[in-house]
């Protein structure tokens, strides 16, 4: 069943797609017969696809996408306020916490701790020991797709001097 399935999946991808030479629109593959076909999809360079069919559902995609990246910006923007407010009262009860490793009220644990940050100029190693650089360091570049809103047009207003 399974078999005949994913059979019929790729005789019709081969049928519509790679004997007529047209890319099908990605989606999110559900088996192993939708993963070979959005990898060809994705390896392909030169398609081509019909006008009309590109068009199709476009303005839908694009105004739902506009209204979902409001909500993230909204959500985004919360976020950031709550975790600045959080640093803000860290940093309060930090005060109270000077002659003390670690203390609780309530729920809250405090503690003072020591974290270690490592940084590396990889720019710096690779112009200095190519050598090294090549045999530690993995460069992986992956085909990717982004979507990005454009910036709503500001008003042209002139600033005039005092």
């Amino acid at each position: 069943m399974v078999e005949a399935k994913i059979v019929q999946c790729a005789k019709t991808f081969w049928n519509n797609c790679v004997e007529q030479e047209i890319l099908p629109f990605p989606a999110v593959p559900s088996d192993s017969a939708e993963q070979d076909i959005a990898l060809y999809a994705a390896s392909r360079r030169r398609y081509h696809r019909p006008p009309d069919l590109f068009k199709q559902g476009l303005l839908e995609l694009t105004s739902a996408y506009a209204k979902q990246k409001e909500i993230y910006d909204d959500c985004k923007s919360a976020y950031e306020n709550a975790k600045e407010e959080l640093s803000s009262i860290s940093y309060q009860l930090s005060s109270y916490m000077l002659d003390q490793a670690d203390g609780q009220c309530g729920d809250v644990k405090m503690r003072w701790t020591s974290r270690k940050t490592r940084s590396v100029d990889l720019d710096g190693l690779a112009t200095a020991y190519p050598e090294i650089y090549a045999r530690f360091v993995n460069e992986k570049i992956k085909p990717s797709f982004e979507v990005r809103m454009k910036k709503p047009a500001q008003k042209n207003e002139r600033k005039e001097a005092a």
